[in-house]
């Protein structure tokens, strides 16, 4: 009996060790989300697609071309398995089936190059989305470059739960419609009097993926503040994009220091020309406070902590689809909560300074 027990012990141990992390190696295709165009025959015939590229590359490249977005999940709580979000087909020929006939001579035709298609999604408090950020060189039929365009297609999810293959599809659909009627609109030379929203006259060589850092210093009634800032962006596809990111902000005021930690962080942006921007920003920190006046005030353990919230509304020099330098000048509402001072409204200005890459 006491040799059974022990082998059934050494069974499971064989079977968790080796047998499960094999069979989570081989979930690919079980965990792969497989999206369709929708079916759109009826609305494809005003242009003519007759021949697209992918040069996305990199992690989309080869075999991996009908791949259009790729998540890390856990299985059986442990072992991280890739999951996969891909097109039935390879995603240029997917692309090429939007098009019209070729039979129809009534029809522009046109060539396309796929510089990005990937689906992703936010976090944040309100800016908490499904996405597709997508690009595209169009060419005429002699090869001659007509313009880009450039889409951030978003499905606004609960910062909980939502389901992920539906918002998909949806974000799919609505793409689908916009990108036909703007190829149609670029194609005809309608863009010149009624530009497509994402747009581009020009050849964009630049990156897809941005990097901001900065360094924001905030002057209040009651208090002096710091924020190093850092967060990513893709190419602006709208005059309105919402982005999220991390904050550390120092806090200094006459009996106390802090530093905090955002708990929140979300950015609505308003591009009103090619290099300013509008930006407004809600965060909310949790802070350590550190007391310069210990050996006259006996402070609690729980005035060791702090909760912060905070709005900013702001003006920015921000050079759209350009790495550069950047600087913003605006105002700062504060509603500050420790245990020991209760809750505290401030205000003032403050002054940014960073780089985009």
């Amino acid at each position: 009996m006491k040799n059974s027990f022990f082998q059934l012990i050494l069974g499971l141990s064989a079977y968790l060790f080796a047998f499960v992390p094999v069979a989570s190696s081989q979930t690919m295709i079980r965990d792969t989300l497989q999206i369709r165009f929708p079916n759109t025959a009826g609305l494809n015939s005003q242009v003519y697609i007759n021949r697209v590229e992918d040069a996305r590359g990199g992690e989309f490249a080869g075999i991996n071309s009908s791949v259009v977005g790729e998540y890390e999940t856990n299985h059986l709580f442990f072992f991280p398995v890739d999951q996969l979000i891909c097109t039935p087909d390879h995603l240029a020929r997917e692309i090429k089936s939007l098009g019209g006939e070729s039979t129809d001579s009534d029809i522009p035709e046109i060539n396309l190059k796929i510089t990005s298609f990937k689906f992703s999604d936010r976090s944040g408090l309100f800016s908490a989305a499904y996405i597709l950020n997508s690009s595209f060189g169009v060419y005429d039929s002699s090869g001659s470059f007509l313009g880009e365009l450039v889409y951030e297609e978003t499905v606004y999810k609960p910062p909980v739960f939502s389901k992920k293959i539906k918002s998909f599809k949806r974000i799919l659909a609505d793409w689908t419609d916009q990108f036909q009627k703007d190829l149609a609109d670029v194609a005809r030379g309608e863009h010149v009097n009624v530009m497509p929203t994402g747009f581009r006259p020009e050849l964009y060589s630049g990156k897809n993926l941005n990097m901001f850092g900065g360094i924001s210093t905030a002057v209040m009634f009651n208090s002096t503040i710091v924020d190093a800032d850092l967060y990513f962006s893709r190419r602006e596809a709208a005059p309105f994009f919402l982005r999220s990111g991390k904050v550390l902000r120092y806090r200094k005021e006459n009996d106390f220091e802090s530093i905090g930690f955002s708990l929140i962080n979300d950015y609505m942006i308003r591009r009103f020309h090619s290099r300013w921007v509008f930006q407004g920003n809600m965060q909310l920190f949790f802070g350590l406070n550190r007391w310069n006046d210990l050996d006259e005030v006996d402070h609690r353990l729980y005035d060791a902590v702090q909760g912060d919230l905070c709005l900013k509304q702001g003006v920015y020099y921000n050079m759209r689809d350009q790495s550069s330098l950047t600087f913003g000048i605006g105002l700062i509402e504060d509603l500050n909560y420790i245990f020991s001072k209760g809750l505290r409204f401030d205000a003032g200005v403050f002054f940014q300074v960073g780089v985009k890459l």
